[in-house]
């Protein structure tokens, strides 16, 4: 697995473990040569590959080189020295919109690739949150701020397909491809219903929307899922522990 350390890529490796399986990392530096890869995967045994690796997709990942360079260079090494193994490609939903970034385009370029390797899928991860998840994302953040009192900045009409993590786990293994809810909330409604489980006030201002962000962010058929209440109240319950 790529991207092992990862929030979603933690969960499945857990998840993974849990099943009976063993999971073994690979380390970004690894992918930078085929051949070398080629002979680690004989040597662990690998039958099966998750590529969650990916670079461009926090606010902080500025560099449009490293971007290319994991996206696309790491993912065909990756690729090319599966063999016949069965290879789960993570790309983004962010794929589907018609507003692209660098990001978008470096992870479609991937599903392109994959195009010539028929033992390579392509999963379309949607909004996945829950424990776990980095802190600077907008849902840790608007718990820490309503614990704390912090003033945060909300995009209050920004649009996203909220899925929590297990949900997506559950999906992925049963063999869903484009994993989301089908139901879209925006994020002053996931605010609102954090307000009511933790009694209190959010303290924020109002911010201004991505360029990418619209309101048809949202997977185009739903699978089986926790409501939105329910898998905030695990969240926030996690949160404060």
């Amino acid at each position: 697995m790529t991207g092992s350390s990862g929030f979603i890529g933690s969960a499945l490796s857990r998840r993974l473990v849990a099943d009976g399986h063993t999971v073994h990392p690979i380390k970004r530096h690894q992918m930078g040569s085929v051949e070398s890869l080629k002979e680690w995967l004989e040597e662990q045994g690998v039958n099966e590959i998750f590529h969650l690796a990916a670079y461009g997709n926090h606010a902080n990942q500025t560099d449009q080189k490293e971007t290319l360079r994991v996206n696309v260079l790491f993912t065909l090494n990756l690729f090319k020295a599966s063999g016949s193994r069965k290879v789960y490609n993570f790309s983004t939903s962010s794929v589907t919109l018609p507003t692209r970034t660098l990001y978008s385009i470096s992870k479609m370029t991937g599903e392109w690739l994959s195009s010539l390797f028929p033992n390579v899928t392509n999963i379309r991860p949607y909004s996945v949150y829950g424990p776990g998840e980095a802190s600077h994302r907008f849902i840790p953040t608007v718990c820490r701020c309503l614990k704390s009192g912090e003033r945060m900045t909300l995009d209050e009409s920004a649009t996203h397909d909220w899925i929590f993590v297990s949900d997506f786990i559950d999906a992925l293994l049963n063999g869903h491809t484009d994993i989301g809810t089908g139901e879209k909330r925006n994020n002053l409604q996931i605010v609102q219903v954090l307000e009511e489980i933790s009694g209190k006030k959010l303290n924020y201002a109002p911010g201004s929307l991505r360029a990418y962000d619209n309101s048809n962010w949202v997977c185009p058929s739903g699978v089986d899922h926790m409501s939105i209440e329910e898998g905030l109240l695990k969240t926030w319950n996690w949160y404060n522990k």
